[in-house]
């Protein structure tokens, strides 16, 4: 996921993730909740058979996954976990991951981002 700017996201002491989701169009969305330099959080919706990305890793920043609606499975490093509507997938930074939609619903998760880096390594794509 690219950097989040302060301009891009609310940014608001209070933000309804929920009425956020609800909000969104079918298909592969991404909305951005919040936007610092210490922080991003946006909100992704994937459908049926999707990947979001190949898999990757974040060299400077750790990432936090908090599943609302679908089931996915969640790669960490070596190990795969099913996940769904509360599951809070955690992935330390310079780890390899990657997230595949597997039920028949849209997979909806917060990703939570700290720091939230613009450089050019953020986000850097490995072999499958």
């Amino acid at each position: 996921m690219p950097h989040v700017s302060a301009e891009e996201a609310p940014n608001t002491a209070v933000i309804d993730a929920e009425a956020t989701l609800r909000k969104l169009r079918p298909g592969r969305q991404r909305a951005p909740l919040v936007g610092s330099d210490a922080l991003r959080i946006v909100l992704l919706r994937m459908g049926q058979d999707e990947e979001p990305h190949r898999p990757h890793r974040h060299p400077g920043a750790d990432e936090a996954m908090l599943v609302m609606e679908g089931r996915g499975t969640f790669t960490v490093g070596t190990q795969a976990f099913a996940a769904g509507p509360g599951s809070l997938v955690y992935v330390p930074r310079g780890v390899i991951h990657r997230i595949q939609v597997t039920g028949p619903e849209p997979l909806a998760w917060l990703s939570i981002v700290a720091p939230n880096l613009d450089a050019s390594d953020e986000a850097v794509d490995v072999e499958a």
